[in-house]
């Protein structure tokens, strides 16, 4: 049985990052390649972590691990919805006009554009993909590393706090 947790864990921090890889799992398409590499090194540095410290987390009693377990899906769960509210208002995906990757902050005209229509994919319908992309150009780069940096970190809570909740949990069994 342990073998078989132990498969389960390994798979769930190998299958995010190929998933990622893959098709975007959430990810920015520009940088999907980045976060599934992210997610990859993060998933098995927590399995690595956890094996080396199994003797320590095989006293931990059961009561405080589902406590611990708890405290792990509701990070995953709230990050999770940072992550999809982040996302949202970044990566805007217009039906008609395409697809373009906004900074959090923005500056200048563009944030008079957003301003004035009441939303970026207004913004877009308004004054037209081309406009807002010229302007998108014109953004700081230290905005879009912010904006990059953050989605990045939320992403990698998200899942390793997914590993951590099943690989604590996986350690209980007895070799």
């Amino acid at each position: 049985m342990k073998r078989v947790i132990l498969i389960a864990t390994g798979l769930l921090a190998i299958i995010p990052g190929l998933a990622t890889l893959k098709s975007g799992l959430w990810a920015p398409d520009k940088y999907k390649f980045l976060f599934g590499g992210f997610i990859e090194f993060f998933g098995a540095l927590t399995l690595l972590i956890l094996w080396t410290k199994r003797e320590k987390i095989k006293t931990i009693a059961s009561s405080l691990k589902l406590r611990i377990t708890a405290i792990l899906v509701f990070t995953f769960l709230l990050s999770t919805s940072f992550y999809i509210f982040l996302i949202n208002k970044v990566d805007i995906e217009h039906s008609t006009r395409g697809n373009l990757f906004f900074p959090l902050a923005l500056k200048g005209d563009l944030k008079e554009m957003v301003d004035k229509s009441g939303s970026r994919v207004a913004a877009i319908e308004n004054y037209g993909i081309d406009e807002v992309e010229e302007q998108l150009f014109k953004q700081p780069d230290i905005n879009y590393t912010i904006t990059v940096i953050s989605l990045l970190l939320v992403y990698t809570i998200l899942f390793t706090s997914l590993t951590l909740s099943f690989g604590v949990n996986a350690i209980e069994y007895d070799e």
